[in-house]
């Protein structure tokens, strides 16, 4: 919860006795293995007193607690929590050794790796640690607005503070809320602003009323409106402005992890931190665009987005490798809402998709030449969800009139996806293979990547190597 405080700490135990007397003694043994760990490690004195290598263990023991099916003081149950705290410190080291290039926390993203391992190294049928079942959404919810109880849903704001160390007992929130306004207002404030953004949202995407009063929409958005709201940044209307736009993007991001995580039997913990067969009409989705279209613009500064005229971003991850963020941007965002809506949404329903369950009846006597040819054109319309050959023949010829090159290739690489037979949707498999072989070191200088402030297209890219390539031969040559 970003508190430095004795006092606050000691309000925040208090809290967590009140909710649950077990879950505060395996959260307490999280925190003591954790701190301990770090002690042994030699990592930062400083670091240790100031409890950033402590919190991630609370929550280690607290969750784990939590998610055990169980009944309470199943005392076995302490063995995976000091297992599992003491690689917290080891996760945070490792992390903090990543990401101190870009100056960034490492966060609860320790405690989300080890619960996670955890959860899914066990899972509901687990002999000897069993977790909660989780189960995926597989029906609409049957939702009457008129029954919304709005004392429950200002109860949800202290509740989903609570929420954040898994408590659903309103007082142990509103004690976590009095121990925030004493370490700081400014972070009681953002916590409980936090807390509603994500109350609305979960009410936006028509979550059940008793996940909403439950504070399960919202204890994401509480640490990430504190962590914008002053605590990495200095507080400006702008940034109280960009805090409450990080808790709506966590909101969303959060359901759709849930969704997608309940899946597996997984948790959505902190983190936040298909084949289409069937035509849907699109009339009543046009409400989620332009948020994914914000997603979109967002991710892609993150990432170090470029622009085709060459002019380098301002990102800050992908720039530092001189990599492109090609449709990353796009995948995310559309993923993301995707996962947070689905098939069986109230509001903005999905076409749904299934996994194969039986083998395909193929008989390659029935392979149709002309549909294999023209799939070639109707390949390069898919690109942009369009599935008429004539689409994708104006395509190509758009293409054709933007660069040769690019028509050529484009067309080549139809072919080939058509012959591979892969179908992989939205775009990740042309980012993974494009990374991949973008991130690939030669000392064959025929293999030049150019830098990412050159690239324009490819007949200027050749332009700008044989002129690189003539700069290097003189020079090898001078000495």
């Amino acid at each position: 919860m970003f508190v430095n405080n004795p006092l606050s700490g000691l309000l925040i135990l208090a809290g967590l006795l009140i909710q649950n007397p077990w879950w505060t003694l395996t959260g307490c043994s999280g925190t003591v293995v954790s701190t301990l760990t770090a002690l042994i490690l030699s990592q930062d004195r400083s670091a240790i007193a100031a409890g950033l290598f402590g919190y991630n263990g609370v929550l280690v023991g607290l969750l784990m607690a939590v998610f055990s099916d169980k009944e309470d003081y199943y005392w076995w149950l302490l063995l995976p929590v000091v297992v599992t705290s003491m690689a917290c410190p080891v996760l945070s080291s490792a992390l903090g050794s990543v990401f101190r290039k870009w100056d960034l926390p490492v966060l609860t993203l320790p405690f989300n790796i080890a619960v996670s391992l955890y959860l899914a190294a066990t899972g509901h049928y687990n002999l000897f640690f069993p977790t909660t079942l989780i189960q995926p959404v597989t029906s609409v919810p049957n939702i009457t607005w008129s029954e919304i109880k709005a004392p429950l849903l200002l109860q949800s704001i202290p509740v989903g503070i609570g929420q954040v160390y898994g408590c659903d007992n309103p007082w142990t929130g509103g004690i976590f809320l009095v121990a925030l306004l004493i370490s700081s207002p400014l972070i009681c404030l953002h916590a409980a602003i936090g807390s509603a953004v994500g109350m609305l949202a979960a009410l936006t995407i028509a979550t059940p009323f008793d996940r909403v009063y439950f504070g399960l929409g919202s204890y994401n958005c509480v640490l990430a409106c504190i962590a914008i709201g002053g605590m990495f940044y200095a507080l400006t209307w702008q940034t109280h402005f960009l805090a409450l736009a990080c808790a709506l993007f966590c909101a969303y991001a959060g359901a759709a992890l849930a969704n997608i995580l309940s899946v597996k039997d997984l948790k959505g913990n902190m983190a936040p931190e298909t084949k289409i067969t069937e035509e849907k009409s699109t009339d009543n989705q046009n409400g989620g665009t332009t948020g994914v279209k914000s997603i979109g613009r967002a991710v892609s500064y993150i990432m170090g987005g470029t622009n085709m005229s060459g002019d380098g971003s301002k990102g800050s991850v992908f720039s530092k490798w001189d990599l492109p963020v090609l449709t990353l941007p796009f995948n995310i965002a559309m993923s993301l809402y995707l996962a947070a809506t689905g098939y069986y949404n109230l509001f903005f329903p999905t076409t749904l998709i299934q996994p194969v369950t039986s083998v395909p009846n193929i008989a390659w006597s029935e392979t149709e030449v002309p549909l294999l040819l023209k799939s070639i054109p109707v390949g390069i319309g898919q690109v942009f969800g369009s599935d008429s050959p004539w689409s994708g023949g104006v395509f190509l010829l758009a293409v054709f009139v933007a660069s040769p090159l690019v028509c050529v290739y484009t067309a080549v690489g139809s072919a080939v996806s058509m012959l591979a037979v892969w179908i992989i949707s939205l775009h990740l498999a042309f980012c993974f293979s494009a990374f991949l072989f973008l991130l690939l070191t030669t000392e064959n200088s025929a293999i030049y990547k150019l830098p990412l402030c050159k690239v324009t297209y490819p007949e200027a890219n050749h332009v700008y190597y044989l002129t690189v390539e003539r700069n290097r031969k003189a020079t090898v040559m001078t000495k």
